[in-house]
């Protein structure tokens, strides 16, 4: 029963947090993965915070990739808006946690027998897959995939809604702004003249 409890405690801001943190990590900053690894180490699989490489994963030969890699790609994948493709990154995401490797870090040949317990972290990816993931619509954001609040959302906060206003302001101007410029000049002549 106390595992229970935990993994629902595990779903709330901290649940989000690690996922918001380990989908925007810069994977090549050391400072950024130990600091993500003091910060979520005790709900990450232990043998994916190894710094040990995991070259049968690979996707692209002579490229190796640390095993967070990994898992920020698996979770990079299921980052969608489509609840079905969420459904079919989460299956490949916990299959990879769960099922490809001991906790030494050595692959397993095969299945288990039996169904392992869910991780924390194993559940948070679960909540993740009835939230509203997004991308955000600001080139320049330096943390792009984010939860949204409401379906509709394209910007992950404040500062990256300036960009689309200003934006959207230009796309205003460059359209309507001419005329709208005549009519207003029209409209303080027949001021002035009366």
């Amino acid at each position: 029963m106390r595992r229970k409890t935990l993994a629902r405690k595990v779903l709330t801001k901290q649940a989000r947090d690690l996922l918001l943190q380990l989908v925007n990590l810069r994977v090549r900053d050391p400072v950024s993965v130990t600091r993500f690894q003091k910060r979520f180490g005790h709900l990450m699989p232990t043998f994916y915070l190894q710094g040990v490489h995991a070259a049968s994963v690979n996707r692209s030969p002579g490229i190796e990739r640390t095993r967070i890699e990994i898992l920020k790609g698996c979770l990079e994948d299921m980052w969608s808006p489509d609840e079905r493709t969420k459904q079919y990154y989460f299956f490949r995401l916990v299959g990879t946690v769960a099922f490809s490797a001991n906790k030494d870090g050595s692959v397993r040949p095969e299945l288990p027998e039996v169904l392992p317990l869910s991780t924390p972290f194993e559940d948070a990816v679960q909540s993740l897959t009835r939230a509203h993931t997004h991308q955000c619509q600001n080139p320049d954001c330096p943390a792009p995939s984010f939860l949204a609040t409401r379906r509709t959302q394209k910007y992950c906060e404040e500062k990256c809604a300036e960009y689309g206003q200003r934006a959207a302001k230009k796309r205003w101007w460059a359209k309507q702004g001419r005329e709208w410029r005549e009519t207003r000049q029209q409209s303080r002549r027949g001021a002035k003249k009366r």
